[in-house]
């Protein structure tokens, strides 16, 4: 074997090697711990028994306490979605729901719900990863899903790098080798922005009729004569820890008591 080719077989050793561990990165999944996992069982026993709005209302402050550990996923925060609105918690139930929209964006089973907490949603949303690549519906993508498909780009241009090195054309592996990085690190960048922008909690519903003011102060002007009314969705400006800026669209700004939100 030639120098040349031992090179070769080195290179292609050495990226497959990177492509395993890069899809392994990406793909993993840490599981819940086993007293979270029953935790999350009992829970929803006592959902599935539950009756009366109070018992509703117990079963959503258990996925609250859960959350608070640290501890979230689309369905978490679905059932407790669901929960609140069994409870008559219209506000909290459709910001919850927004919250696991937020991480599962075509699932049905939210979509209805919110549909029938009387939120607006597209009939026009892909059920499906397919739909959702075919219809350009970037939007559409769970944050999970976006990490994948640029990953999938990524290993597609680095593969017919390799490939034209192997043929011996080494400025085409360079070019491909060079694109390939920057698309693994425009979707790193991209991912850690949206999970940061998540992070945020940007946008919050009206959990109970309230007010608008001009300042972060009852004494303050009305910004509209009417209330907002729970279940309004507005999004966040700004914030202090008892009064938050929030844009109510097509109506304008004003300051609103923060314990009269709640964020996703």
């Amino acid at each position: 074997m030639t120098n040349i080719s031992r090179s070769r077989v080195k290179n292609a050793v050495c990226w497959c090697a990177s492509m395993v561990t890069m899809v392994g990165i990406v793909g993993c999944r840490p599981s819940l711990p086993t007293e979270v996992s029953q935790t999350l069982i009992d829970i929803e026993a006592r959902f599935a028994d539950a009756k009366s709005a109070h018992d509703f209302q117990a079963v959503a402050a258990s996925y609250d306490e859960l959350i608070s550990t640290g501890h979230e996923s689309a369905l978490i925060w679905y059932n407790r979605g669901l929960a609140l609105l069994e409870g008559g918690d219209k506000g909290r139930a459709i910001a919850s729901l927004r919250r696991a929209e937020q991480l599962r964006p075509r699932d049905t089973k939210i979509i209805a719900a919110l549909r029938q907490a009387g939120v607006p949603v597209s009939a026009a949303t892909p059920s499906s990863l397919q739909d959702a690549l075919l219809g350009l519906k970037w939007t559409r993508l769970s944050l999970m899903e976006k990490t994948w498909c640029g990953t999938a780009i990524m290993l597609a241009t680095m593969t017919c790098g390799w490939l034209c090195m192997v043929a011996g054309a080494r400025r085409a592996f360079w070019g491909a080798t060079i694109i390939g990085g920057c698309l693994a690190s425009g979707t790193l960048g991209a991912s850690i922005y949206e999970s940061y922008y998540q992070t945020q909690r940007l946008h919050a519903v009206v959990t109970e009729d309230t007010t608008g003011h001009r300042g972060p102060a009852a004494i303050h002007e009305q910004t509209w004569p009417e209330s907002l009314p729970t279940g309004t969705e507005v999004k966040v400006l700004e914030s202090t820890p008892e009064w938050i800026r929030v844009e109510w669209f097509d109506h304008g700004e004003a300051w609103i008591r923060s314990h009269a939100l709640e964020r996703y």
